[in-house]
């Protein structure tokens, strides 16, 4: 990806307070609060940063890279920050995004190359697992596993591959929703197969209300993305809680 600023691009000093953050552009898993204060330490010092990049429509500025500075920033007390703004909508900003971490800045960690991975099928779904890799820096393999285990791997929805054409996958012939289906396929492995697919009903459900909310709210749809990626961790902690007894 060319980060290099472009002619109709344009660095400006940017009012902190002008960047908005909660557009589901944020593909880390989480911030690092020790980075965020050794940065903001260092803009104390008066140390120069890159300029953080922001796409601009109808006046709004939604933040694509540099969540760590614009919070060390806002830390450090400062009112202003060095922003690189580009023209384009909310996707434009997290497909740059998804992008611009495995090229520079702060290491991923694999739970924030599965983050962004995730958050590039939930919005770029018909890309071929090849075009998805290239986009988040990670493998093909990495995305074909998760897609996997996602169950968009069951979706008839045709990619776009590299040469620019759609192809549609072959869709496994299989009843009932793809969660449930998914536990099923495990009950003849599992001692308690009342009791396990108890659990993949009300999962189901959960699965069944995010994607009613998502379609009928097509505006929130960070929303609802953000407040899956909290139900997935709240979801791991709730296992090692069950798991420990």
């Amino acid at each position: 990806m060319n980060t290099t600023p472009g002619k109709s691009n344009k660095v400006v000093r940017l009012r902190l307070d002008a960047l908005r953050l909660d557009a589901g552009t944020q593909v880390r898993a989480h911030i690092d609060i020790a980075v965020v204060e050794e940065y903001a330490e260092a803009m104390l010092q008066g140390d120069r940063f890159p300029p953080v990049v922001a796409f601009q429509q109808n006046g709004e500025h939604v933040l694509a890279d540099g969540f760590h500075r614009v919070k060390a920033a806002r830390r450090a007390k400062l009112s202003h920050i060095t922003a690189e703004v580009r023209r384009g909508i909310r996707l434009d900003a997290l497909r740059y995004a998804l992008g611009a971490n495995h090229a520079h800045g702060l290491r991923l960690t694999n739970a924030d190359k599965r983050c962004s991975v995730e958050m590039a099928l939930a919005e770029f779904g018909n890309l071929s697992d090849h075009l998805v890799g290239e986009m988040c820096g990670v493998s093909q393999r990495f995305v074909t596993n998760l897609r996997h285990q996602l169950s968009f791997v069951l979706s008839s929805t045709p990619r776009l591959g590299k040469d620019g054409k759609l192809r549609a996958l072959p869709v496994r012939r299989t009843s009932g929703s793809t969660r449930t289906r998914v536990v099923q396929d495990s009950l003849s492995v599992s001692e308690d197969g009342e009791a396990f697919q108890e659990v993949a009903e009300a999962l189901a459900d959960l699965e069944a209300a995010a994607e009613r909310v998502a379609e009928e709210h097509p505006g929130n749809r960070s929303a609802v993305v953000a407040a899956i990626r909290k139900l997935r961790t709240d979801l791991l902690n709730l296992e090692k809680r069950i798991a420990a007894g």
